[in-house]
């Protein structure tokens, strides 16, 4: 069963969100996953920085329709081991950025964040819901990025792993 908590300020979730979630999981979530869950940064590069290890997107699909390109991708870091961290599956609205942006995009190389970072688009993360699956004991969330005050992607990330194992 997951547990999800609309955030009422979706540009900076609050540690009250994050208490409101946990007294309704009934859990107390360690701080990586507070940090997770309210940072409104590039999740590639906040994972490296925590985990102090290298992370790579992998595509597992993506798809083009009516200007609307759907991916599903993880978030995975190889040292030692193959470990998926984080699930995502994006929604873009490719009308309403760069085209260098899309072209990047549709070459499945880079995660979403990495290329607005690279390219210096100033965007905006809305959290928009958090929430944790109290069997698989994971954190997610649901955000948008705005650009030019138009919504141009969707994501929802899952988390995967226990953090407070990988350090």
């Amino acid at each position: 069963m997951k547990l999800v908590l609309k955030i009422s300020n979706p540009y900076q979730v609050s540690i009250n969100d994050i208490a409101k979630l946990e007294k309704m999981c009934k859990i107390k979530f360690n701080n990586f996953e507070k940090i997770l869950l309210a940072h409104n940064g590039t999740t590639e590069l906040i994972l490296r920085i925590l985990l102090n290890k290298p992370t790579k997107i992998n595509i597992i699909s993506q798809k083009e329709s009516k200007d609307i390109l759907t991916r599903e991708s993880q978030i995975v870091t190889h040292q030692l081991k193959p470990t998926v961290l984080i699930q995502a599956h994006s929604k873009v609205y490719l009308n309403r950025i760069p085209s260098e942006i899309i072209d990047k995009l549709r070459l499945g190389h880079e995660g979403i964040g990495m290329i607005l970072l690279k390219h210096r688009i100033e965007t905006y993360k809305k959290i928009t819901k958090i929430g944790y699956h109290l069997e698989k004991k994971s954190i997610c969330r649901m955000y948008r990025i705005s650009y030019k005050y138009q919504n141009i992607c969707e994501i929802n990330e899952k988390f995967m792993i226990n953090f407070e194992k990988l350090v």
